[in-house]
């Protein structure tokens, strides 16, 4: 289950406005990265990305998101700062729920196997 990822889903949109400014496709910015064009498309629709492709794609893009990133959450807003808080909590109680609910769900698959 992938849940929302505000950093995430901007960081993804912050990199297709710098492609569409530079005018390059998805598959130019794979030919860049010497990846296959077609990972491009699951890498788009990931709330994360690894710090290695992103470095990567700032070079490839000359555009530092890391400091864009940064500044998203500059610790002197207090009010991004709860924002972030907030839907953390928000994260948290959803995983928990499914915690309790697999919990719930193991116990009964073990019942039916007689374990």
């Amino acid at each position: 289950m992938e849940s929302y990822n505000p950093a995430g889903n901007s960081l993804i949109e912050a990199i297709k406005k710098r492609m569409r400014n530079l005018h390059k496709s998805k598959r130019e910015l794979a030919l860049d990265l010497h990846i296959n064009p077609t990972a491009m498309t699951p890498m788009f629709r990931r709330n994360s990305m690894q710090v290695s492709k992103l470095w990567n794609i700032c070079t490839v893009l000359k555009h530092n998101f890391f400091y864009d990133l940064a500044h998203k959450f500059d610790s002197n807003n207090p009010q991004t700062n709860e924002t972030v808080i907030n839907q953390m909590q928000t994260q948290i109680n959803e995983l928990t729920k499914e915690v309790e609910r697999l919990k719930i769900e193991n116990e009964v698959l073990l019942k039916v196997v007689g374990k």
